[in-house]
């Protein structure tokens, strides 16, 4: 298929040939119509010749028969051919100027043939100019081509390796921790330490009596989170013992005839509007925006794609890419001007969907990508990070940001970040216990699910 430059300069060209023959197509017309009417007048010399002739023989004829009396005829005769004579003069010199305009013209005629074959060689030359170039931009192409499959392949080793880097990462950080609490809880037994060279006991003594106490220690401290954890349990069953037992005492009485009519009613889905190939493998995650004119699509290819829908069909307006893999969970904006997608590599993404990129990312030390305006499953947070991607996020998405410790939850304020309402529930709910967040419209209420199969309804400026 050839470029569209190639057509250009075939035009151009064109062109040029157009402009140097129209020069030259008038005197070629001309050539030959000189050339017609030279051999007009060539014919006309060789009548008058003919005819020249002829009389000359007559008057020769009538000059023999003739008495010599008819001299006034004869003076008439010789007038006549003296006239054809004259004629026959400026044919001929006629004759001469058109064979020299004839000269002229094919001298012209030769010259501009020289000239036309001068510039169809530079015409050669070209063209032989535009084939190696078009060779060296097809070498260039495959050559662009290569660096970029080159380029996609670092870039997939580049994200393969930072989940490695944030694996061990978060592997470090697991390991400083235990290492703390193993500090901590050796801080007894360096004050038994203390006291065994207080006392001055032998060196293997000393070490035995370490190592008892050591072992001593941690049993202790496991009796004690058993007995914790049997009495949670037991005050657990108890609780819910005594609420079926009080569900069984109620009695029930309901009347159909005296109730109210129903003011709401399900229907299942009976037609199918449209059904189009989304991603490249599964599609994960689907959310449409405020006003139901897009839709958005994660999936299995590490893409967020919005789609056009015009009640019948979904055409892609946009594909958004960044994130290292599949995409879990998708919300969008009330202005339908920014997309905020999780995904698994425990880390969510801001983009813009009118220029497609990518404004932020937040990360912590574990991030529960299910569902958005949901707790973040870490007992610590990267501060700086996390009020970062919150200013973003409230100036993006107008909503409320939820941060959560190990038994506590956390509204963040719009104006100047801080905490302005704590729950505390840690009989009830743990971290291991939250898994969404729902808020109304107003801002005012929040009603988190949790894994407990416990739904419960807090007021944001109340704490209740």
């Amino acid at each position: 298929m050839e470029q569209p430059w190639l057509y250009k300069i075939n035009e151009e060209l064109d062109e040029r040939n157009r402009k140097e023959k129209g020069v030259f197509e008038e005197i070629v017309r001309t050539t030959g119509r000189y050339q017609e009417q030279v051999q007009v007048l060539r014919e006309q010399i060789t009548q008058l010749n003919v005819r020249l002739e002829s009389l000359r023989q007559e008057n020769n004829e009538l000059r023999s028969r003739a008495p010599s009396s008819a001299d006034g005829s004869a003076l008439e005769l010789e007038r006549k051919l003296y006239k054809l004579q004259e004629e026959h003069t400026e044919l001929l010199k006629k004759k001469g100027e058109h064979a020299q305009q004839i000269i002229d013209l094919r001298n012209q005629h030769e010259a501009k043939d020289k000239e036309l074959l001068s510039k169809e060689s530079q015409l050669r030359e070209q063209q032989y100019l535009i084939d190696t170039m078009s060779e060296e931009l097809k070498k260039l192409r495959e050559e662009n081509q290569s660096l970029r499959a080159s380029n996609q392949t670092m870039r997939d080793e580049h994200d393969a390796l930072h989940m490695t880097y944030e694996s061990l990462e978060r592997r470090h950080h697991a390991m400083e921790k235990e290492n703390i609490e193993l500090v901590q809880s050796l801080f007894p037994l360096r004050a038994c330490d203390c006291v065994l060279s207080a006392v001055s006991i032998p060196l293997d003594i000393s070490g035995l009596f370490y190592e008892k106490g050591f072992i001593k220690l941690k049993a202790e401290h496991a009796q004690i989170m058993n007995e914790e954890n049997e009495k949670f349990v037991q005050r657990k069953q108890k609780q819910m013992q005594k609420q079926l037992q009080d569900a069984a005492r109620e009695e029930v009485t309901v009347a159909l005839e005296e109730g109210p009519a129903p003011g709401a009613f399900s229907t299942l889905p009976n037609q199918l509007i449209t059904k189009f190939d989304a991603h490249d493998g599964e599609v994960y995650a689907v959310q449409w925006s405020y006003s139901s004119k897009m839709l958005a699509t994660g999936g299995a290819d590490r893409k967020v794609k919005i789609w056009d829908f015009n009640g019948e069909f979904a055409s892609l307006r946009c594909t958004l890419s960044g994130s290292n893999m599949a995409i879990t969970s998708i919300c969008m904006d009330t202005e339908d001007e920014a997309v905020l997608a999780a995904n698994n590599d425990m880390s969510a993404r801001v983009w813009t969907i009118h220029d497609q990129r990518l404004r932020q990312r937040i990360s912590s030390a574990a991030t529960l990508t299910r569902k958005f305006v949901s707790g973040i499953l870490g007992v610590t947070l990267h501060q700086r990070k996390f009020c970062s991607a919150v200013k973003l996020l409230l100036s993006i998405f107008r909503v409320i940001g939820f941060m959560f410790s190990a038994v506590c939850v956390m509204t963040l304020s719009k104006s100047s970040m801080y905490v302005p309402t704590r729950f505390c529930r840690p009989s009830v709910m743990t971290i291991s216990e939250w898994a969404t967040i729902l808020h109304e419209r107003s801002l005012v209420r929040m009603a988190p699910a949790s894994w407990s199969a416990r739904l419960m309804v807090h007021c944001l400026f109340g704490a209740h």
